[in-house]
């Protein structure tokens, strides 16, 4: 195991209740267990699994009309891999042409938008809504303190690579690349690319005009 910071080290730490982010909502936990929210949890993932494993080019068109119509806003040719879960589809939006890969784990509850042309590469997760962990009362269990979300923007162009984990808040800016792996805690600007974990910015990106309307603008 190993050694601890020394107690001097351990002093210079910011606390973890100052670094909370504001525009984070709570959601306590009466909201977040009620029956009405885990009906809905439950009946979407027994519709996901019907249709998420089916393989190939025919799995990307028959999950386009069988779960996209589920959600916020689907891009025309969007495409769902095999075995991606999105829990829930009303806070989710996709653009035209855009991707997600196999086995990713999207998070919804905060809102996650992805953008046209853009896509996130296998085994990514997508985190919009956690447990909170701080209180006012520390005394009280983990579960009982509610949760917090926010959204995740993933821009146009952009591309998220490989087993990648994007944390709430989080805006990826157009055209950037998110490196495999990388553990994503805070914006990035357009035109870059980011990688490690946290992921830091190693590289720019020259501007490509792609002759396409924004996300806001495109259905």
């Amino acid at each position: 195991m190993a050694n601890p910071l020394p107690e001097e080290e351990l002093a210079k730490l910011p606390m973890y209740q100052a670094k909370v982010h504001e525009e984070r909502e709570f959601v306590p936990r009466k909201q977040r267990g009620s029956l009405r929210e885990l009906l809905k949890y439950e009946l979407w993932a027994w519709w996901q699994a019907l249709w998420y494993w089916i393989p190939g080019r025919a799995g990307w068109v028959i999950r386009r009309y069988t779960i996209g119509p589920f959600f916020k806003r689907a891009g025309k040719r969007h495409h769902i891999a095999e075995y991606v879960s999105i829990q829930p589809p009303d806070r989710f939006e996709i653009g035209v042409h855009g991707g997600i890969s196999r086995f990713c784990v999207i998070n919804a509850r905060g809102g996650v938008i992805i953008g046209n042309y853009a896509g996130c590469g296998p085994m990514t997760q997508i985190i919009s809504y956690s447990h909170r962990m701080y209180s006012e009362d520390n005394s009280l269990d983990p579960l009982d303190r509610g949760a917090e979300a926010a959204p995740v923007i993933i821009e146009d162009h952009a591309w998220v690579g490989a087993h990648c984990t994007i944390i709430m808040g989080v805006t990826i800016g157009r055209e950037s690349i998110v490196a495999a792996g990388s553990v994503v805690t805070r914006d990035v600007p357009p035109y870059t690319i980011v990688a490690g974990a946290p992921a830091r910015p190693i590289m720019r990106r020259m501007h490509i005009d792609h002759n396409s309307p924004s996300t806001t603008n495109e259905d």
